[in-house]
């Protein structure tokens, strides 16, 4: 590991002030709450066997190990663990309702048709993203990748027109569809459709040069996607 436990523990102060201040986005997933950092790391916190086990994990790129802490009801670090994992937890559930409120209104009818005698007029909704802005997201999505989820792993490409195609078949098993681009943050939602039509789900996704970090909206589970050398 490459941090020391006297980082690791000036991380946690940090992450506790700031989690506390309500300027980090954690999320929860089968007992795990995580939040991705900007610098490509992963900071996991989970709950042990026993009430008062916490274990903070620090985790790289490709999903490394680059430090860990751990605090028991009889360890020093376990107080400061668990204020952390309980406003991360509470966090969590904040973030997941914000998600939710953010997938309602992007999923609103493009256009709503109010009728009042003697005449009717209609109200176009403005859309979510420009043309160039969803040009500017797949060109950032574009090119190889090695994708990790719960359920397990994938090798896809990703061309510059959303078309989504697992390595090995001849046809796009997706077509990618922007939904939603902030740019200040690099994150955007992304819809996974079939060919068909039906959507899969929609992805939240923070897009750097060589990753793209997030989940899946529906269930929160963790997605992680490389770029292939």
């Amino acid at each position: 590991m490459i941090l020391n436990d006297q980082q690791m523990e000036q991380i946690l102060k940090l992450l506790l002030l700031k989690t506390r201040e309500h300027k980090l986005d954690w999320y929860q997933e089968q007992g795990c709450v995580w939040h991705a950092l900007p610098n490509q790391t992963t900071v996991e916190l989970t709950l042990g066997d026993r009430p008062l086990d916490f274990t903070m994990q620090v985790k790289g790129a490709s999903g490394e190990l680059l430090g860990q802490i751990q605090g028991s009801a009889e360890g020093v670090g376990s107080k400061a663990l668990g204020e952390l994992y309980d406003a991360a937890l509470q966090s969590a559930g904040k973030s997941l309702f914000v998600e939710i409120i953010d997938s309602l209104k992007v999923t609103e009818p493009a256009t709503t048709t109010t009728t009042a005698p003697p005449q009717t007029t209609t109200t176009t909704a403005p859309p979510q993203v420009t043309c160039d802005q969803v040009a500017t997201v797949l060109k950032k999505m574009a090119g190889k990748w090695d994708l990790e989820y719960t359920r397990g792993k994938e090798r896809v490409i990703i061309d510059e027109s959303g078309a989504y195609t697992i390595l090995g078949r001849s046809e796009p098993t997706f077509y990618l569809k922007v939904l939603a681009w902030n740019e200040a943050t690099n994150t955007a939602e992304v819809a996974k459709d079939r060919p068909d039509g039906s959507r899969l789900h929609i992805e939240y996704l923070k897009i750097t040069t060589d990753a793209m970090i997030g989940h899946a909206k529906h269930d929160m589970h963790k997605l992680s996607y490389r770029r292939m050398v």
